[in-house]
């Protein structure tokens, strides 16, 4: 199995359930208050950790409770935290989520994030070989920053996986320095201005990136590698929440190719993992394992 290497957020979710979005100054009740582990990174790494990947989070928090808190955690969980800098000015991420119906909404204050740099990841590889080991990233953190580190991990022979989200505009020149890239169908038309797949994503593939899956949400994905165009169907259940979901497609992804699966396997069973994400509330604790992940893929 290769090593799992995640640069991103960390955060603290404070997530509310409501019947609906209040309107502009008006004020509602909510339910089920949940505080719980958060960030995009933070998630993914947790995500890939739980199903039994060997997982180092990259990451900044605050020397704040809530930045000590997050990395026990982590460590309690086996997630390796040698690399996440604690930054004594600012605060810990934090994300506060409104859920409605099994959607959400997410107001994000990054916080600490703003000050990942790369050199985090300078220092990891000046300790450890890291040929053929995964590189995850996001785009909740420094976007100069996260290029540095794609280029960082691509010429220290990583295989790199980017998730461009929240969205930003990208710079062209970094696609070639990217092996898997996984967006939605919003992002893919924001990156290439196309409104049209096949088109959009042979843009991004005459600019570098070979491996491209689309995710469709209850439409499930499609995987475009080489010359192929796969569908992957999704699984079919009723969303208690889906905070996390896509969090927990990235780690689900990942951990498959880790331990040798190919990109179709990998697409079906992060799929699967994303499903039973919905069924709980809450980002990392309705992640699944491993066994859970194939006893649903099973009984499906």
């Amino acid at each position: 199995m290769n090593e799992i290497v995640v640069f991103g957020s960390i955060n603290i979710d404070f997530s509310i359930e409501v019947d609906r979005v209040p309107k502009i100054g008006e004020t509602i009740n909510g339910t089920n208050l949940k505080v719980s582990y958060g960030g995009k990174g933070n998630n993914q790494a947790f995500a890939a950790n739980k199903l039994g990947g060997k997982v180092t989070l990259i990451g900044a928090v605050g020397d704040d409770l809530y930045g000590k808190e997050i990395i026990n955690h982590l460590k309690e969980n086996n997630v390796d935290t040698d690399y996440i800098y604690v930054d004594k000015e600012m605060s810990t991420g934090q994300a506060f989520i409104t859920r409605e119906k099994g959607n959400n909404s997410i107001i994000v204050y990054k916080g600490a994030n703003d000050k990942l740099l790369a050199n985090q990841l300078i220092k990891l590889l000046s300790n450890r070989t890291v040929t053929g080991d995964y590189f995850v990233t996001q785009f909740e953190n420094n976007l100069d920053e996260i290029y540095s580190a794609i280029k960082l991990a691509k010429s220290n022979n990583m295989i790199t996986i980017l998730n461009p989200s929240p969205f930003q505009q990208i710079d062209n020149e970094i696609f070639k320095y990217v092996d898997y890239l996984i967006l939605n169908e919003i992002e893919l038309e924001m990156i290439t201005g196309i409104n049209d797949f096949d088109k959009a994503v042979d843009k991004i593939k005459h600019l570098g990136c070979k491996n491209i899956i689309l995710t469709l949400g209850k439409d499930g994905s499609i995987c475009f590698v080489d010359d192929k165009k796969i569908s992957i169907k999704p699984y079919k259940i009723s969303s208690v929440d889906s905070t996390g979901a896509g969090d927990t497609y990235l780690g689900a992804f990942v951990y498959s190719l880790s331990i040798g699966k190919d990109i179709v396997d990998s697409a079906n069973f992060a799929s699967a993992a994303s499903a039973l994400k919905c069924l709980k509330v809450g980002a990392q604790s309705g992640m699944p394992s491993y066994e859970e992940v194939i006893e649903f893929i099973n009984k499906y």
